[in-house]
């Protein structure tokens, strides 16, 4: 970067890029990213899943995240508290990923049948999973560069967790739109493709309230179908964390 910008000093880079020679760093961006990207979504399309499947009030839908966040919440003072003494940095990545994988997986397999304690139970063991490292990160990077880089270190880290929610965010709002446009479309065939892209903004939204209760046993189902996908996506970047846990095994500070 030097090279094609010499007048930019190495202290005022963008990106530290002599981070790369130490791949531990970059591993604790992937896995902000990945968490925070998980946590995020989530709590945008679980309130949807309870607003379109359970016919939720906005309120109400909302007050179904508590499992989730609490249990983040916990898990991640739990690490705050014990990784510092015990270290174990491995079995903290590599259980919490496990955990987060275990919980997209079963988020996976709900549909308009699920009972809300399952989903609840499912959402605990993503919050738990992510809770125990999603902020870990932090604290591992400050120890592993020298007090000049710990500036550096810590916004790359922020960076890495707003890109991952950004990210996440995009991604999972494309899939939502695009799998629920192509599948409501087949139940309602009359509608047209903006209408239908309204209609799945909310359980709120006029064009949702304006269909017969006969159109809506047919929308419901189709809706939660597409969250398939969001789920999909949630779990493969679970998976990823997992393999990115695993080095930790052998390059932990």
């Amino acid at each position: 970067m030097l090279r094609l910008h010499p007048l930019v000093t190495k202290e005022n880079r963008l990106y530290p890029l002599h981070f790369f020679r130490q791949p531990i760093l970059i591993n604790m961006q992937v896995q902000v990213f990945l968490s925070s990207g998980i946590v995020l979504a989530m709590t945008y399309y679980v309130p949807l899943y309870f607003q379109f499947v359970k016919g939720d009030g906005a309120l109400e839908a909302g007050v179904r995240l508590l499992p989730l966040i609490m249990f983040m919440v916990v898990a991640s003072m739990f690490n705050g508290f014990l990784m510092p003494k015990y270290g174990l940095i491995p079995i903290w990545y590599i259980g919490g990923s496990t955990l987060a994988l275990l919980g997209t997986a079963l988020m996976y397999t709900v549909d308009e049948n699920t009972s809300n304690a399952n989903i609840y139970g499912y959402n605990i063991l993503v919050g738990t999973g992510t809770g125990c490292y999603i902020v870990a990160g932090f604290a591992i990077v400050q120890s592993l560069v020298p007090a000049r880089d710990i500036a550096n270190a810590i916004s790359a880290m922020a960076i890495a967790q707003d890109l991952g929610m950004v990210c996440f965010l995009a991604i999972s709002g494309s899939l939502f739109h695009n799998i629920a446009v192509e599948k409501v479309g087949k139940a309602l065939p009359e509608v047209a493709s903006a209408e239908i892209g309204n209609l799945i903004a909310g359980s709120s939204s006029k064009a949702f309230r304006r269909l017969s209760e006969a159109e809506k046993a047919l929308v419901i189902p189709e809706v939660a179908s597409a969250m398939s996908s969001v789920w999909t996506f949630f779990l493969a970047a679970a998976a990823l964390s997992v393999i990115c846990s695993v080095p930790l095994l052998v390059s932990s500070p």
